[in-house]
Formats: structure tokens, C-alpha cells, sequence
């Protein structure tokens, strides 16, 4: 029996910006949908997909990506590194409040979208 479990997985936040649906301002998510795959309860492995910018306000999203990040284009994911950019302080809090285990997932997630900089700078918590 194939068991599949779909979400989405938190990168890290803009600044603030004006969501396109509520008005809000405010710092948006950059979350990543997922995709893991288990044949009885044995796992097969993650799939990680679309990356989308989501209003915590209203929930609304808006995709960026809606395949797999390595061919979306080189102007594509320029783009999303920048947005985390402009959201590196908020980030950095994020990823402070994080226990060990799930602050090393994260960072290993920011590098596989090669925000090396941005992987620098919120590793630096005192």
C-alpha cells in the first residue's frame, strides 16, 4: 500500500510586504510544498516541490514556483533568494527559536536553494 503525506515546509519570510489579497502588511511566508512517499510504512523518500508566498492574515498564496526548484530558472530562484533577504532579520528570529534538530533541517533546506549568504548570516545566533 503506497502512503503518500503532502504539505508545505516553512523557508523563511519575506519583509514586509502588502498581501495582494487582504491589504495586510506585514512579513509573508516562503513556504515549499512536499510530498513524502511510504510502501507500508517502510519511507520511500521526500519530494519537494513548488515554492509559494503565503499570508498567515488570510491564507492566501501565491505561487512563485510550481515545479521543482532546479528548473525554474536561474532569474526565478535570483527572485526568491531575494525576497528571503529582505526577510533575513525575521529569519534569523525564527530559526533562533528552533531546537537543534529542526534549526539544522532548516538551514539544510536554505542551502539547497543555494541562499548561501542568507544561510550565513542566520547560523550567526548568539
Amino acid at each position: 500500500m503506497l502512503i503518500q503525506e503532502f504539505g508545505s515546509i516553512l523557508l523563511g519570510f519575506t519583509g514586509e510586504m502588502k498581501c495582494q489579497h487582504c491589504n495586510n502588511l506585514k512579513a509573508m511566508q516562503i513556504r515549499q510544498t512536499y510530498t513524502k512517499q511510504s510502501v507500508l510504512f517502510i519511507p520511500i523518500g521526500t519530494v519537494h516541490k513548488g515554492i509559494f508566498i503565503y499570508c498567515s492574515v488570510c491564507e492566501h498564496k501565491d505561487y512563485l514556483t510550481k515545479w521543482f526548484p532546479a528548473f525554474a530558472g536561474q532569474d526565478k530562484m535570483n527572485y526568491i533568494i531575494s525576497l528571503l533577504e529582505s526577510g533575513k532579520d525575521y529569519t534569523r528570529y525564527w530559526i533562533s527559536q528552533l531546537d537543534y534538530k529542526d534549526r539544522e533541517k532548516a538551514l539544510k533546506r536554505l542551502n539547497a536553494l543555494n541562499a548561501y549568504s542568507l544561510v550565513r548570516y542566520v547560523s550567526n545566533i548568539s
